[in-house]
């Protein structure tokens, strides 16, 4: 179901050191994952057109993974990152 598709970034909250997760729901069927690196930040982006999903990490927001969840298969995939 579409409940169970979302791209959500783990990160540490820069002002109280709290752990918190930025969540976005993904509405349509995932199609492709696109990721943009540039000097300060990451942009991940889920689909494209009216159905895209994305999400923009800073480097110096120290993340400890983002998750990228699609379908049944796929189950759940994190990706860690180290900055």
């Amino acid at each position: 179901s579409n409940q169970d598709k979302f791209l959500a970034i783990h990160r540490k909250n820069w002002s109280d050191q709290t752990m918190e997760c930025r969540y976005v729901p993904i509405s349509s069927e995932c199609t492709k994952l696109l990721i943009y690196i540039d000097q300060t930040s990451m942009e991940i982006f889920v689909n494209e057109g009216e159905s895209t999903a994305s999400l923009r990490v800073f480097f110096d927001e120290k993340v400890n993974s983002f998750e990228f969840r699609s379908d049944e298969i796929m189950q759940c995939t994190c990706y860690s990152l180290t900055v």
